[in-house]
């Protein structure tokens, strides 16, 4: 996958999350059931890691492509919002580890 597609994907990715997390979307959040969360919350936190890991190895291409010849301002831009979405995405995935582990916690105790 590469360049603007693997951003457009990534930034799905990384707003689901939040938009889960943050209750917006208009369904009754109270009825969903704890093991339909938890199957949400787990989805959301492997396409995370497959986002994160594509992002990483493209991010390797452009540093390699930009060792090999001289970078253009487009390139430069390319690579910036790589990096921001990489950012993004780590600390998406945080915050979804983080809310499976208090999941975990509160069913364990």
């Amino acid at each position: 996958m590469k360049g603007k597609l693997l951003y457009i994907i990534s930034t799905i990715v990384i707003a689901l999350p939040w938009i889960f997390l943050s209750e917006v979307l208009p369904i009754p959040y109270h009825r969903i059931s704890t093991l339909a969360e938890i199957i949400i919350q787990c989805t959301m936190f492997a396409g995370l890691l497959i986002v994160v890991s594509l992002l990483r190895k493209e991010l390797k291409r452009m540093k390699a492509a930009r060792i090999d010849n001289k970078d253009s301002d487009k390139k430069y831009v390319d690579r910036m919002v790589g990096r921001l979405l990489f950012l993004c995405a780590s600390i998406t995935i945080f915050v979804v580890g983080l809310t499976l582990l208090f999941i975990g916690i509160s069913y364990s105790l």
